[in-house]
């Protein structure tokens, strides 16, 4: 089997090819994001490195042209320059089996691709980008701010690459609906969960640790005080369309009035001087979400949530973990931020660990999110999951043992999950112990082959595949359990 790849940014992709070169698969992969760190699992003599995306990306931000140009104007032009350098490659290329591609990065080159692929796949990471757009832009609206469309150019590029290609990878039931609702044949889509890094946050963690004191299994990973480095992803989320109209403020429950509270910039580098570094603090809740602090991720659902809990900031808080997006920041500077939040920005990933270790739970109410690889590092690093429908929450929980579904946008059901671990330490253990057993199967190895086995069944059937079970993953989407009673008080 010989497979190319190519996408101008890091997703999975990376860790696709690292998959296929160690299966002996990977012909060729095409990449904008390519380190040197890579270079120990797929050596340079297989990769075209287009690194003048990477330049192109350091231009835009160092030189502030994203507060002056519409970011996705210049992310439609760095694209189509990534697109220009595929299409070179591949014409060098001599023909292989499987062609796969990340949305938005190889219409152009598609010409080419199809003189020397049998098979074309686009990689989709989230829903089909109309529904995508749709969910945004009826929060936004909602809200009373700028509708965050994409350009036209974007959105017609990546809806012809869907038509153009043999299938459509998703990485969700929740993003394979989507397509299917648009009309696509179900045997066009396919779905592969994505792996995520379980060893990472489980090994040397706290992962394992009751609340009590009393062990689980691992070992214990001491806090030690830390400083905050933003390392989030450039591509962020920019606002554009009618500001809002000051008639309609009160059309959300968004609505309150109050003190403002900033942005807690220096909160990593106090955390860990106030912080018991032998364990998780006793008669505290701290609820944590990391990603991107925009809409499209439920921010202002889980603001208003808690808001409505109105919790004793004495024994709660909420760690708002992500870089602001300006959808999220435009709704700040109207309405102030509740009671016992911190928004810390974008830290690195032994910084994230430490997080993960000093929280009690861990919330993703996304309106939509592809898969949420969050998620597995909530549950690997011990802690119970809330998480929206509308991300791959359904796919990994085998029950409503494993984690806290709730309806995306469902402010009530939101506020009533956060309630019930609050309240409940034991529901909190259980869940956490559950949790750290049903993810232990979402490895990147176990994402590896089921992915090359789904190859190789594409290329002995080179027509369309006969309909499959969408799902690889032995989990099963579950409702959101009814309300328990709490059994004691934090």
């Amino acid at each position: 089997m010989k497979v190319v790849i190519a996408a101008g940014g890091r997703f999975h992709a990376v860790r696709l090819a690292q998959e296929l070169y160690a299966r002996k698969a990977l012909y060729r992969f095409v990449s904008g994001s390519y380190t040197k760190a890579d270079q120990t699992n797929i050596p340079p003599a297989q990769v075209d490195s287009i690194i003048s995306s990477k330049i192109i990306d350091q231009i835009i931000w160092r030189t502030r042209l994203a507060s002056i140009i519409r970011p996705s104007t210049l992310y439609v032009a760095k694209d189509a320059w990534f697109d220009n350098r595929l299409k070179a490659a591949i014409k060098k290329l001599e023909p292989f089996d499987i062609f796969v591609g990340w949305a938005h990065y190889f219409l152009e080159s598609l010409s080419e691709i199809r003189k020397k692929a049998k098979i074309v796949i686009v990689e989709s990471g989230s829903c089909h980008i109309e529904e995508h757009e749709r969910l945004i832009v009826d929060q936004c609206r909602e809200l009373n701010l700028p509708t965050n469309n994409l350009s036209p150019a974007n959105r017609n590029k990546i809806l012809a690459e869907y038509a153009a290609s043999d299938y459509i990878m998703t990485p969700s039931t929740f993003a394979r609906a989507s397509f299917l609702r648009k009309g696509f044949a179900p045997e066009k889509i396919l779905q592969i969960p994505c792996g995520m890094d379980i060893d990472f946050f489980t090994n040397n963690s706290r992962a394992f640790q009751k609340e009590d004191g009393s062990r689980l299994g691992g070992r214990d990973d001491r806090l030690e005080g830390i400083s905050s480095m933003d390392t989030g992803s450039p591509r962020s989320q920019s606002g554009a369309g009618s500001g809002r109209d000051d008639k309609d403020e009160k059309a959300h429950p968004f609505c309150h009035p109050g003190p403002r509270a900033g942005i807690q910039r220096n909160f990593l580098s106090e955390f860990g001087k106030r912080l018991n570094p032998q364990d998780r603090p006793v008669n505290f809740f701290r609820l944590l979400f990391v990603g991107q602090l925009q809409i499209g991720k439920g921010i202002h659902t889980l603001l208003e949530a808690w808001r409505n809990l109105r919790l004793d900031t004495t024994k709660a808080e909420l760690l708002l973990v992500g870089n602001l997006q300006k959808d999220v920041r435009l709704l700040l500077e109207r309405y102030p931020l509740p009671a016992g939040v911190r928004i810390i920005p974008g830290v690195s990933r032994i910084e994230l660990k430490k997080l993960y270790d000093s929280a009690h739970a861990f919330v993703l109410p996304s309106i939509q999110d592809g898969f949420g690889m969050v998620l597995g590092e909530a549950m690997a690093s011990g802690l119970p999951v809330i998480a929206s429908m509308n991300t791959g929450a359904p796919d990994i929980f085998r029950s409503k043992d494993d984690g806290v579904l709730v309806p995306a946008g469902d402010i009530e059901a939101l506020a009533d999950a956060i309630s019930q671990l609050y309240q409940n330490k034991e529901l909190r253990i259980a869940l956490a112990a559950s949790g750290i057993e049903c993810i232990k199967d979402f490895t990147w190895q176990r994402y590896g082959d089921s992915t090359f086995r789904m190859y190789e069944e594409l290329l002995g059937n080179k027509e369309l595949v006969a309909a499959r079970n969408p799902s690889t993953s032995s989990g099963r989407a579950v409702a959101f359990p009814a309300k328990l009673k709490a059994c004691e008080e934090i």
